[in-house]
């Protein structure tokens, strides 16, 4: 458990996140939990390989419109990105426009969650809203045009569920987690735990392997995925969840299943080098 003094550094990096980010979340659910469902299985094993690559800068130059009925009134969306799947495209206009007829305005400057990322709405020229996500390169979040890095950490998260064929728990990147003191050095190679996500705790504790330290600092999960961005893929897992990764192999145990890189293919993929 963190001291009284590691308790009051999370304070103090908790409030630098929310003086920098105040984030205003609708109240329906649905705007902010999308449905597991709503991507194909098949999808998420298909887009969850390579995932390295798409933390890079992906440049993105085409934009979809999600355009929605003139009786809401609501100004358009635009989409920016580097060829993501119709699919995947399709899911997040339907995800918009749902949350949309359910009596949801966006407004330009909201962060909306998708998964456990946040997008935030800009405004644009010609009256729509263009999403912006964080570009995970440093903190305070730096902001880019377009929802590839959102796509993917969805993809992968929900393929990794279902793998153990579990509802995915997603947090928040806002969320903390409890991280050994250790934490910038782990790169590839760490273990993580998750217990019951509580306010704004996400229940994950993320720590060296055979490190002996019995305590550790709050840190929002954006913070930790700065120092090691391997963890992306798992966040969602549920209470429970036990996850042991090296710089060539991974581990998950939840409810007595346990899941390998050596015979698993989409573990191995996220992995790879």
């Amino acid at each position: 458990m963190p001291t009284k003094r590691e308790k009051n550094q999370s304070k103090a990096t908790w409030n630098s996140i929310e003086d920098n980010h105040s984030a205003r979340f609708p109240s329906n659910p649905d705007h902010s939990t999308p449905s597991p469902a709503a991507i194909p299985r098949l999808l998420r094993r298909q887009y969850s390989g390579n995932w390295r690559e798409s933390f890079k800068d992906p440049s993105p130059v085409p934009t979809d419109r999600i355009v929605f009925p003139p009786a809401s009134a609501h100004p358009d969306i635009q989409l920016a990105h580097s060829g993501l799947p119709a699919e995947m495209l399709d899911w997040l206009r339907q995800y918009f426009l749902a949350a949309v007829a359910a009596g949801n305005r966006i407004a330009p400057g909201e962060h909306i969650q998708v998964g456990w990322m946040l997008v935030e709405a800009r405004s644009e020229a010609d009256g729509s809203l263009a999403l912006w996500e964080p570009d995970f390169s440093a903190m305070p979040i730096v902001w880019t045009r377009g929802v590839d890095r959102t796509a993917w950490a969805l993809a992968q998260q929900l393929a990794v569920c279902d793998a153990f064929n579990t509802a995915p728990v997603f947090p928040s990147l806002r969320d903390g987690a409890v991280v050994s003191p250790g934490i910038a050095g782990t790169r590839d190679t760490f273990m993580m735990m998750r217990e019951e996500p509580k306010g704004g705790n996400s229940g994950w504790q993320v720590k060296q392997l055979k490190d002996p330290a019995k305590q550790g600092a709050m840190l929002s999960l954006y913070e930790v995925a700065l120092h090691t961005r391997a963890v992306l893929p798992y966040l969602a897992l549920p209470p429970g969840a036990v996850v042991a990764r090296t710089s060539v192999a991974v581990e998950i145990e939840l409810g007595g299943k346990r899941l390998s890189s050596k015979d698993h293919k989409l573990l191995a993929s996220l992995v790879q080098v």
